[in-house]
């Protein structure tokens, strides 16, 4: 995972690695009990990770989850990330989760 300056452009202010797997969804949010800015990302292995946005470094938190990830939305408040799961286009592996995230 990447991050840009978008007015600024040139290269990657930090980069999140985990090699080996593709990322399929990202979202920025704030820690509700710090304040810090936070990015949650879903790779193809089915984990999802939590990282510092600003010092980069290895990941806060991670938690396995049933199947592939599709997308991620914070909670107003940063407390909750939603997560679309499963196959597109299969009904029967589609699933939307919430994960504590503080």
């Amino acid at each position: 995972v990447g991050v840009w300056d978008p007015v600024r452009g040139g290269p990657p202010l930090l980069v999140l690695m985990n090699p080996g797997c593709v990322v399929t969804a990202v979202a920025f949010f704030a820690c509700p009990r710090t304040g810090k800015c936070l990015l949650a990302s879903g790779q193809s292995d089915r984990t999802l990770r939590v990282w510092d946005a600003l010092k980069g470094g290895d990941y806060l938190q991670q938690d396995v989850l049933p199947d592939k990830i599709r997308a991620i939305a914070p909670s107003f408040d940063g407390v909750h990330l939603a997560v679309s799961l499963g196959m597109m286009y299969d009904p029967d592996r589609a699933a939307v989760g919430c994960w504590l995230s503080a």
